[in-house]
């Protein structure tokens, strides 16, 4: 059972590399108010409808132009993209929508806690509503343990740089916070965690600066 399990959670991750080039852009295209990201995402929404109805297959629903036209519209949308996932089980694979925008993987832990072909969906949902609230400190404690580690090369520092990976765009501003602070080491993650829109080999000042410019972009509006 368990060896099934993490069978189907591998072959999701390769589903959602092999969609990857469908459209993954986590800036968002300009949408002035919430109201009128809530009507461009509604025409995207049923242009996506529209082209699922045409094609049976599952595993086709996220290797579209449609499915990337969502993506496109970055982080302010993912409050409709929830509203959808939450009222309609067939919309759960809008869950590689999120993944895509958010860059936020589930490690051994959380995977373990549910099950059944909306496993996924069901976790961000939780994590959309709740679990984004442990991240700060998921990213001190895993910090923390990658600072005594001796080198970043290491098996051990790989190990805490990837669950920092996995915890998404919304660890970014402690990484800036990090950089700030003096650690350039954190620089190349950083850079992961933009998906190359930092330089790996960017000064701090750049790193900082990027932040200032962009933050809005890449601030996931979380239901408060």
């Amino acid at each position: 059972m368990k060896r099934a399990f993490i069978t189907t959670a591998i072959l999701m991750l390769s589903f959602v590399l092999l969609c990857f080039v469908a459209g993954s852009e986590v800036s968002g295209q300009q949408v002035r108010s919430e109201t009128d990201m809530k009507i461009v995402f509604d025409e995207k929404y049923e242009a996506w409808k529209e082209w699922r109805k045409k094609h049976s297959y599952r595993s086709d629903h996220a290797c579209n132009k449609p499915f990337g036209a969502i993506v496109k519209l970055g982080v302010n949308v993912l409050p409709h993209i929830f509203g959808k996932m939450e009222s309609y089980s067939e919309d759960s694979i809008l869950e590689i929508a999120v993944l895509r925008i958010t860059g936020k993987r589930f490690e051994k832990p959380e995977l373990s806690d549910l099950g059944g072909s909306e496993m996924f969906a069901k976790l961000y949902i939780r994590w959309w509503e709740e679990g984004h609230k442990q991240t700060r400190q998921k990213f001190e404690e895993t910090y923390r343990e990658l600072r005594k580690q001796k080198s970043r090369d290491s098996k051990g520092a790989k190990d805490r740089c990837r669950r920092i990976r996995n915890l998404g765009i919304q660890a970014i501003p402690y990484a800036i916070k990090k950089i700030r602070g003096g650690d350039t080491e954190m620089v190349p993650l950083l850079s992961e965690l933009t998906g190359g829109e930092t330089e790996k080999a960017a000064s701090a000042s750049e790193c900082v600066s990027w932040w200032n410019s962009n933050k809005e972009k890449w601030t996931i509006p979380f239901p408060k």
